[in-house]
């Protein structure tokens, strides 16, 4: 019986022992993570539901967010204050690459970025000959679009010329893989779906300029006022008409409907759930870096990284909002969130494959390495600051005065029932106006694909 008892005390003081050697080894995980104040940010599993991911969430917390904690902690301040990471080795500034922008994800503000870097290596940019859109958009991108200027006006590439791309365009890897040189490396940017409808909805629909600029190629006003039908509608209330009505029959008709997929090179009319992962996967293994609107300070390290830019290079960033209206969060909404999330499925997949891949590469950067360079780009973005914010403004608001009175002008010589042939002329017209060099026959081949491809004005 003592022998019994004896096992009995050993057991337990040896349970007791692995119990205190497992808790302090999770407080040493603790504290050892606390040390450094950075959390890896990965997208929860594929069983939850989207629209629980949160920003303002505990366990959601952005490197960007835990980075500011840090700044404004005075105990680390002085680790806030040492010199950001280099790299592993000196690289050298990587010279090919293709910028595809996105609508409304905050790509012009990279773009401004870019286009130093660009100029600063005599980069030769390629072009469509008019302003916005690019090869051919809103059909994929065209390699007879993709053009140079020359002493005999606007021409295509070849095979062998050296150009970047910095557009609106909609991407397609296996043509561009074709066409432009194998070192090229993919780039483009995505965001919150829901954020990016509501900046969509803000910026083509309510912003008093965009209802009436109809002398753009991109006719600002659809899908928006065919779903609105002359009534002037709230968020909600034009997220469920176009719910009930939107169809592909409707010009532009992707703004509302998986709009960043569609940018991207795919169907926003996409419904399959195997095949948008096969989809999806497709157009990840395409993209070199797909930057993340949520942590624009990370997407530009890792922009830094890959094209091997100085900091000078990106610390020129400054985020734009050139429609302002007050963010609507869906947390509250339950029935809309669940019919956005199967209006966008497409989108949400897009983003959640894109989230995880992007925090793959800050893990593969290097998780303290990050945090530095982080702390370093806004130190030194900060100091490089100017104050010219006003005169900016006041020169964007001239411009859009003097765009809305000819829009005016244009809008009152519509008829109540354009034909597609009249609808064609004018976007001739349009691109005619706006040309940068290109022939009669390039306008007519143009607008011909632009409108074949859900590019016309209906007005």
């Amino acid at each position: 019986m003592m022998i019994k008892l004896r096992k009995f005390k050993l057991n337990k003081v040896g349970s007791l022992c692995a119990f205190f050697l497992f808790a302090v080894t999770v407080v040493g995980i603790y504290m050892k993570d606390k040390e450094t104040n950075f959390k890896l940010v990965k997208y929860k599993s594929e069983e939850k539901n989207y629209f629980e991911f949160s920003h303002n969430d505990e366990k959601w917390s952005t490197v960007s967010e835990i980075i500011n904690e840090v700044a404004e902690d005075g105990a680390q301040t002085n680790k806030a204050d040492t010199t950001a990471s280099k790299s592993p080795s000196k690289c050298k500034p990587h010279l090919q690459f293709a910028y595809i922008k996105t609508h409304k994800t905050g790509s012009s503000a990279v773009r401004n970025v870019v286009q130093p870097y660009t100029a600063k290596h005599n980069l030769r940019v390629a072009t469509s000959g008019i302003k916005n859109y690019f090869g051919g958009y809103p059909g994929r991108v065209r390699s007879e679009f993709i053009l140079k200027y020359t002493s005999e006006g606007l021409i295509p590439f070849t095979k062998d010329d050296s150009y970047i791309i910095l557009s609106h365009c909609r991407f397609d890897g296996t043509l561009l893989r074709e066409i432009m040189d194998k070192n090229t490396k993919y780039i483009s940017i995505v965001r919150e779906p829901w954020y990016q409808f509501q900046s969509s909805f803000h910026f083509y629909y309510t912003c008093p300029r965009s209802k009436k600029t109809f002398l753009s190629t991109g006719c600002y006003v659809y899908p928006y006022i065919e779903i609105a039908k002359g009534k002037e509608l709230s968020l909600f209330e034009y997220f469920n008409l176009a719910y009930e009505n939107l169809n592909s029959s409707i010009p532009w008709f992707f703004r509302s409907k998986n709009y960043q997929a569609f940018d991207l090179g795919l169907d926003p009319m996409l419904d399959d759930d195997e095949e948008i992962e096969i989809q999806v996967q497709r157009l990840s293994s395409q993209i070199d870096l797909m930057m993340i609107t949520e942590y624009m300070d990370e997407s530009l390290i890792l922009l830094k990284d890959l094209l091997c830019m100085d900091w000078d290079d990106v610390t020129s960033y400054k985020g734009e909002n050139k429609t302002p209206y007050t963010s609507i969060t869906l947390e509250e909404y339950p029935e809309v969130m669940k019919k956005f999330n199967k209006m966008f499925k497409l989108d949400v997949a897009l983003y959640r494959r894109f989230n995880a891949t992007f925090w793959q590469k800050v893990e593969d950067y290097g998780r303290e390495r990050m945090y530095n360079d982080v702390m370093m780009l806004r130190r030194l973005r900060e100091k490089r600051k100017e104050d010219n914010d006003v005169k900016d403004e006041e020169l964007s608001r001239s411009r859009r005065n003097s765009v809305a009175d000819s829009h005016n002008r244009l809008y009152a010589t519509v008829p109540k029932a354009p034909t597609r042939k009249y609808e064609l002329n004018i976007l001739k017209r349009k691109i005619a106006e706006q040309s940068r060099g290109l022939n009669p026959s390039q306008i007519i081949d143009l607008a011909d694909y632009m409108a074949d491809n859900y590019g016309l004005c209906p007005l």
